[in-house]
């Protein structure tokens, strides 16, 4: 039996080591140096090694690195089954490359490193924060007290093992070697006895991961932390096959599990419905059997009459034994995917920026099927969209005869033939060099506030722009001057456009042509976004070190900088004011410093919410809370974290926050306070602070970081 959680890795800083790592780990790591993190999802899974419950992960390969065959770290899991701790760890490429698998001119020389902080307290062991004097731009930095390693060069491994750091000297202490391993592919298994870390059932650690790599100057990849358990506490299916989020290039499939030892039948449930197979519902229950393998698709058996090519399918394996009082066990919900008959997974990337414009490559995915791919590349999307003719090939890329124009919007698609049909592509943008670009909301973002307001970069030959918003793809698209999506021509110098309050959860679609100094329109690319359901107070993504401009983050939030009775100071002494490394969400989070030392008992800063440019009607959308995220800094003093509205105060329920490194969010019912006299339809100012204003005497000082300041509905 076993918990399991899984973490996806995302590249969160890049930087190089301005020391080249020596062939297997130093044999002294300083005190200032200590490894780790970056962000992205944690997911809590029911499962066993192989299970993987978030689904397909989409790349995101460093452009920088070099092209080796090994790669960076995509996932890593932990669990503990039968008094053992079980890492994994799977890259993008070959986990452990044989020498003839290594492009030539590479270094076939990297080490991966599981981080642990046995007592999931950062204020013990190395606080891994910085690592060799760079910032690591964690946003949860813990102790590292112990390190697995697994390295290799040129195709043969050192092993795995693990070793901890002498607190005084900084000297490894080596704690055992040759730990039982496995690679298949892209994923190494490593099993540890927990006895030999010194760790106990019912222990909660802190696990983390981090890669480094000579073929790529040293370059390392950070994984965000995560807290885990040590039980063996479920007895849920595991290890399932097809992998979750696999694509299965067939209309039929076996699926196929791992059982819990503890499991003597198992229910199964088979749809097309997520949420249908989460919650059992409809004709998702399949039936109970002692079986390990259910097949699906195949004529004769009784779900689907074969699989639907483009349909994505989830399946749940509950663990069942009568005789134990906990079952079932209910188990994560997994998928698999028939792809579609058309081509999928474009690179370039629908709604790339900047490509070529000499020696573009174009490739994809070929559709379930095919045998042969026709390509159209154009500048009119009515045309590409259109096209008939063209020559079909057998290769599933393609390159422009000729360089591509600089500053121009191309579509392109790639009709698929399977020998008896063809079908007909969808149609993708890119943009070459000079082209307009940089939306902001993103390309394809999501969960995006109902108050966003829209930007972009010109082109290169823009005087003016003509915006185009609405709610369906082709009237935008297709849209002209007179049509009521045109939301007007906007001037240069201003690209920006506010489509006052959006609906939650819903899909916009918006195009901004550039017109030259001639007159002569180029239609641009149709762009997309997808709501949530709050308003933005602040996210501190707009301020810029231009204080000739005003644009500063201390001249919105007004603090006590100058000022015998305020001891606040909102953002750096120097630029860049906001700080660009710790960070919640976003680019930038909000640096207030405060000083409660006496006189000052208190350390405020003050943001005037104006009719013109702020947020002042907190009853907007249905909007019932107020949220914002903190985060400490190591030596804070302790003071009482607050925030006030108009004059109404709420004081954070710990007074420690200040000491808090980790990320927290903090809710607060807006309720609160309009109970003290706000009137939540006209707000005019919001302030953040610490010190007696929050309930307590004050006395010390500090830094806390404060990002993503938002209105959501409960």
């Amino acid at each position: 039996m076993c918990k399991k959680l899984s973490v996806l890795a995302s590249r969160v800083s890049n930087f190089r080591s301005v020391t080249r790592r020596p062939e297997r780990p130093p044999s002294v790591i300083p005190t200032s140096r200590v490894l780790w993190l970056v962000a992205f999802a944690v997911v809590w899974t029911m499962t066993g090694y192989g299970g993987i419950a978030v689904g397909q992960v989409g790349s995101v390969d460093d452009p920088l690195d070099m092209a080796d065959s090994s790669g960076d770290i995509k996932r890593i899991e932990a669990w503990v089954d039968e008094g053992n701790l079980h890492l994994t760890m799977t890259v993008y490429g070959v986990f452990a490359p044989s020498v003839e698998d290594t492009p030539a001119g590479m270094t076939n020389r990297y080490y991966y490193h599981w981080l642990l902080d046995m007592d999931n307290n950062p204020d013990t062991g190395y606080l891994n924060d910085e690592y060799e004097g760079n910032p690591t731009n964690l946003e949860t930095p813990i102790g590292v007290d112990v390190l697995v390693q697994f390295g290799w060069r040129d195709g043969a491994t050192n092993g795995v093992y693990a070793y901890a750091l002498d607190p005084l000297t900084g000297d490894e202490v080596e704690l055992f070697q040759e730990y039982e391993y496995t690679i298949e592919g892209d994923t190494i298994h490593a099993v540890i006895p927990l006895e030999d870390l010194g760790l106990e059932p019912g222990q909660t650690i802190a696990v983390s991961a981090f890669q480094e790599g000579a073929s790529n100057d040293w370059q390392c990849d950070w994984v965000e932390s995560f807290e885990l358990t040590l039980e063996d506490t479920s007895a849920s299916a595991y290890n399932p096959d097809p992998k979750d989020g696999a694509y299965v290039g067939d209309t039929w499939v076996t699926l196929s599990w791992s059982a819990d030892s503890a499991a003597v039948s198992h229910d199964v449930y088979v749809g097309d419905n997520y949420d249908d197979v989460a919650n059992g519902t409809g004709d998702t229950f399949r039936g109970n059997q002692g079986l390990t393998y259910y097949v699906v698709g195949f004529p004769g058996y009784a779900y689907p009459d074969g699989l639907v090519p483009g349909t994505t399918y989830y399946w749940r394996i509950d663990e069942v034994n009568e005789a134990d009082p906990r079952s079932p066990w209910k188990g994560d919900v997994w998928s698999f995917t028939v792809p579609p008959k058309t081509a999928y997974f474009p690179n370039p990337a629908d709604g790339a920026e900047s490509i070529g414009p000499d020696d573009v490559a174009l490739s994809w995915t070929a559709g379930y099927g095919a045998k042969l791919h026709t390509v159209y590349i154009g500048d009119d999307y009515d045309e590409v969209k259109e096209a008939t003719g063209g020559t079909a090939q057998g290769a599933t890329t393609y390159t422009p005869a000729s360089s591509l124009e600089p500053e121009k919007v191309y579509y392109w698609r790639v009709d698929e033939f399977d020998g008896a049909d063809t079908y007909k592509g969808d149609v993708w943008c890119f943009t070459t060099p000079g082209a307009i670009g940089s939306p902001q909301p993103a390309y394809d973002a999501t969960d995006m506030a109902l108050n966003a307001t829209l930007s972009w970069a010109p082109a290169d030959s823009a005087a003016s722009h003509q915006l185009y918003f609405g709610m369906d793809q082709e009237v935008v698209r297709n849209a002209d001057t007179s049509a009521p999506e045109y939301k007007g021509s906007i001037a240069l110098g201003a690209e920006s456009y506010d489509p006052g309050l959006l609906e939650a959860k819903t899909t916009y679609y918006w195009r901004v042509d550039e017109v030259d100094a001639q007159g002569n329109t180029a239609k641009g690319p149709l762009w997309i976004f997808t709501t949530g359901a709050f308003l933005i107070v602040d996210d501190f993504e707009s301020y810029t070190d231009d204080d000739a401009a005003g644009e500063a983050i201390w001249q919105t939030w007004v603090d006590g900088f100058g000022v015998t009775d305020n001891g606040a100071q909102a953002g750096d002494l120097l630029p860049p004011y906001c700080e660009q490394r710790i960070v919640h969400g976003g680019a930038q989070s909000m640096p207030l410093y405060y000083v409660n030392e006496a006189p000052v008992t208190n350390s405020e800063a003050t943001k005037p919410l104006s009719a013109e440019g702020g947020l002042r009607d907190w009853t907007l959308a249905g909007v019932t809370d107020l949220s914002l995220w903190f985060r400490g800094s190591t030596g804070n003093a302790t003071e009482p974290l607050y925030v006030a509205v108009g004059s109404a105060v709420v004081a954070y329920n710990n007074t420690g926050a200040a000491k808090n490194l980790i990320w927290t969010e903090w809710r607060i019912p807006l309720q609160a306070f309009a109970d003290q006299g706000v009137n939540l339809g006209n707000v005019d100012q919001i302030a953040i602070g610490l010190g007696s204003k929050g309930g307590a005497a004050a006395g010390g000082s500090g830094k806390i970081y404060i990002d993503d300041i938002r209105l959501y509905r409960q």
